[in-house]
């Protein structure tokens, strides 16, 4: 039996880091920030001397390949309701809950969850499915990205009755239920589910499943009938921003697209759905404030009939074997650029120092996960980003992906994995990226496969007119919240073209650049007044747009646009260069 250990969904946030403004009056003398932080090397290296040499995770978890036919029913109409017992055995749970003190709610959703998962335990004894438990949950209707299963089980002869059963074990059951639920409300749950099911061997397997809904979405599981289907809800926690990534086809993805004019916690997304799709998963990502890294929130299920069989999961039988580290990640990349050019995406360069990094960082990885320590997988997470030893160019963006496969030496298993997941995927396919690091690992002792996988995105100069772009619809967004009309916009500021040369350059600090245009600005408009902004960051469409500047009835600007990189810091940046015309 094959276990899944960790699989998790990370992200760095394009649109994070500091946005340092300055304006007329300091720009000669402005020395540029790091739009963002990240670990410096020193600290990664100190992680992966700290690492003990060996990490058993705790409770493991199977990874069921195959495929799997799920029974239902589904509680399509309302997933988020109560759950109504309709025997006796399913009324222990909601009873047990009743005289409980803060315990979680027993949904529908989290019910059929269990009672599939039971299910499929009682069909094969041994460790519970982690897999299947992630698709049962989402065709159910629960949008949890962190669960939490625990069973028991009991041969009792095939022929006792219902009520034969009840008679000898309902007290047992009680008193099982009532710890499991106080584990579960330990670890978090907001919703719980119990299920008995019988097999006609004699077995019977008690599930309890706890899951932790950071989301709450009006629609579960839906059933989509065109080409997308919009998804509306609150999150639980705060966010700075949301994406969302959907499997499309399959081997591609594609982005949701975040209604603007919905406040968050409340979202509105609207996802694609391939028109040859039969079902599609959906993983939105939340970036708390202030934060580079964000997490998954949620998950939903699209689909376009019952969808009630998990696939079995797209192995490539060429990486069965976890050989040397070396060679292996050559042979993952190439079959991750096969999978890019099936969807026509430029091949991803192998960072091979990069993946060096990964590879001492996998232990400590699983390491912080497996022991709940989250600032140290934090400065994991953001250090590999960082990307300290890339050599494709100056780094824009970036994205983690992770998977560990427990009592497997199956390398396909991992990048399958991968490439099932949304999020993975996009970070696997992303048309952006250009250079790619791996890092994996197979412990003998263990019997585990753990890796890691993180893609980067450069400067290349295509992407300037595109981030000017949206320097400018960011404007144009702020003044129309407040009702004013769209500036206008100067297209040929002298010496701008000039001056973001020279900052690409660095012959100029984007200040002394801006300096510069101003005063030739000046020069060639006597008696009117000429001032400048300028604003560095990482994205350009997230800018904090000076209040005095949006407020005003009416403006005519001019914008320069340019990327260079803070000597010491790990990413380069944008400089937005302002000309404001009176």
């Amino acid at each position: 039996m094959r276990n899944l250990l960790v699989f998790l969904s990370i992200a760095l946030a394009g649109c994070g880091g500091a946005m340092h403004v300055a304006s007329s009056g300091s720009l000669g003398a402005e020395r540029s920030q790091p739009a963002a932080q990240f670990p410096s090397r020193d600290q990664l290296d100190h992680i992966v001397a700290s690492t003990p040499a060996s990490t058993r995770p705790a409770a493991p978890t199977a990874l069921w390949p195959d495929a799997w036919t799920l029974a239902g029913p589904f509680p399509d109409d309302d997933p988020r309701a109560p759950f109504a017992p309709a025997t006796p055995l399913e009324a222990i749970g909601p009873e047990v809950a009743a005289r409980m003190s803060g315990a979680p709610t027993i949904s529908r959703a989290v019910t059929c969850g269990a009672r599939e998962v039971a299910r499929h335990l009682a069909a094969h004894p041994g460790a519970v499915d982690t897999r299947l438990a992630h698709f049962a949950l989402t065709r159910c209707g629960s949008t949890a990205i962190r669960f939490f299963v625990e069973s028991s089980q009991v041969t009792v002869p095939a022929s006792t009755t219902d009520a034969a059963l009840l008679a000898t074990y309902a007290e047992p059951l009680r008193t099982m239920a009532r710890e499991r639920f106080t584990t579960l409300t330990q670890q978090g749950a907001t919703h719980v589910g119990m299920h008995v099911e019988r097999a006609p061997s004699g077995l019977v397997v008690a599930a309890f499943v706890g899951a932790i809904e950071d989301l709450d979405l009006t629609t579960r599981a839906p059933l989509v009938q065109g080409d997308g289907v919009v998804l509306r809800g609150r999150m639980r926690s705060a966010a700075q921003h949301v994406e969302a990534f959907v499997t499309f086809g399959p081997a591609d993805f594609a982005h949701c697209a975040i209604a603007p004019d919905v406040a968050l916690p409340e979202i509105a997304i609207r996802c694609p759905m391939h028109l040859d799709d039969r079902m599609a998963r959906v993983e939105i990502m939340a970036f708390p404030p202030g934060r580079l890294l964000g997490h998954a929130v949620g998950r939903v299920l699209l689909r376009r009939d019952e969808a009630t069989t998990m696939p079995a999961l797209e192995v490539d039988p060429a990486l069965a074997t976890a050989g040397e580290p070396g060679a292996l990640v050559e042979a993952l990349m190439a079959r991750a650029n096969a999978l890019r050019a099936q969807t026509g995406r430029a091949p991803l360069a192998l960072e091979l120092a990069q993946s060096a990094t990964l590879q001492g960082l996998v232990p400590s990885w699983i390491a912080a996960h497996a022991g709940d320590q989250s600032d140290v997988a934090d400065v994991i997470g953001l250090g590999v980003m960082a990307g300290w030893n890339v050599s494709g160019g100056t780094i824009r963006d970036a994205r983690l992906g992770s998977a560990a496969v427990v009592a497997t030496r199956h390398a396909g298993e991992w990048l399958a994995l991968l490439v099932e997941d949304p999020w993975t995927r996009a970070v696997l396919l992303d048309p952006e990226m250009r250079g790619a690091a791996i890092g994996v690992r197979w412990d003998a002792e263990q019997q585990a496969f753990v890796g890691l996988l993180a893609t980067y995105a450069f400067f290349e100069g295509t992407e300037l007119e595109r981030a000017r772009e949206q320097v400018m619809r960011s404007l144009v967004a702020a003044r129309a919240a407040r009702g004013l009309a769209a500036p206008s916009f100067v297209g040929n500021i002298p010496g701008m073209q000039q001056a973001s040369a020279a900052v690409q350059r660095g012959t100029r600090s984007p200040g002394q650049a801006l300096e510069a245009v101003m005063n030739e600005t000046a020069s060639r408009a006597p008696g009117r007044r000429v001032q400048a902004l300028l604003m560095e960051g990482l994205a350009p469409d997230q800018l904090a747009w000076p209040d005095e500047l949006v407020a005003r009835p009416s403006l005519r600007l001019g914008v320069g646009l340019a990327w260079h990189r803070v000597p010491g810091a790990a990413w380069g940046q944008y400089a937005v260069m302002v000309i404001v015309l009176d």
